[in-house]
């Protein structure tokens, strides 16, 4: 690792082994820096978890940071807090601190408070990091964090040039890339299989829903407030975004799928999080699948 800056993009398909080859990294980072600071940010709270059973493997403590401040500043300012008297009088800490936070929190103005009065190194590891493309995230990442590691599938945010080059300005460039291809075909460690779009429309509430946000969007962007008031912004992209994702007509798509099929077993469903609720009811009333959440 360069003593001086390290900023990089690990770009692996998912299954691949992106969180094992991260936390080996951490290990470097406090090899080299033992009273360091690693941030690891996740877009959801169910990553959050995976993140802390995958963190505990690694002897590193973890403070997860996400919801409501009371749930979390207190004992972070205590771990902070602990690894100053530990640096103070050259102590060894027996665990390394590690903060596990959903981006919301992370760019809150109570964690970005507490950030900036950080006075040790930092890592800073961005899963999924294509989401950290916007125009307010990009602005609001720490510059003053040198060590800096972006994993994901797919780097580069789809129709989105600046947003993209955004991201690799800060995390740098891609240095590691392990695709599909490579895992399902030479290294055999996913699974086959076949690839199939099917495209479905909104229906009138739906559309009229998706107008009137995009309306609000480019009244908001025009007016150029994303600069002052980058919540109210995200607030109306994320939903515009779940009008999408959770399309009545989805639901009706995926009744007609599972009846072409005599039998479904051993099958995984991805769902938008406002439509796992429906799905799973679907699928067990209607097709007497037998299923969990």
């Amino acid at each position: 690792m360069d003593g001086c800056r390290f900023q990089r993009h690990f770009e692996m398909a998912t299954g691949t082994g992106k969180t094992i080859t991260s936390l080996l990294c951490l290990q470097t980072f406090f090899a080299e820096e033992p009273y360091g600071l690693a941030i690891i940010l996740c877009p959801y709270i169910h990553l959050v978890t995976q993140w802390k059973e995958e963190t505990d493997k690694f002897n590193l403590e973890s403070v997860l940071c996400f919801g409501k401040r009371v749930a979390w500043n207190s004992l972070l300012h205590l771990r902070l807090q602990e690894i100053a008297l530990a640096k103070r009088f050259q102590i060894d800490s027996p665990k390394k601190l590690t903060v596990i936070s959903t981006y919301a929190t992370f760019f809150s103005k109570s964690f970005q408070q507490i950030l900036s009065q950080i006075n040790r190194p930092i890592m800073i590891v961005a899963d999924e990091v294509h989401n950290l493309g916007s125009s307010s995230r990009l602005l609001n990442l720490p510059m003053n964090v040198k060590y800096r590691l972006g994993l994901s599938a797919t780097p580069e945010r789809f129709g989105d040039e600046e947003g993209t080059k955004g991201l690799f300005d800060y995390f740098g460039g891609v240095v590691y890339t392990l695709d599909l291809h490579t895992a399902i075909f030479d290294l055999k460690v996913l699974s086959r299989y076949t690839y199939e779009i099917y495209f479905v429309q909104l229906n009138d509430a739906e559309f009229q829903e998706y107008k009137e946000l995009t309306r609000q969007i480019a009244q908001f962007i025009s007016a150029e407030k994303q600069l002052t008031n980058s919540t109210q912004l995200e607030s109306l992209l994320s939903k515009r975004s779940t009008v999408l994702n959770t399309a009545y007509a989805k639901l009706e798509l995926l009744r007609e799928l599972i009846g072409h099929h005599a039998k479904v077993k051993k099958t995984l469903f991805y769902c938008a999080p406002g439509q796992i609720k429906k799905v799973n009811m679907l699928l067990n009333r209607e097709f007497n699948i037998i299923c969990h959440r």
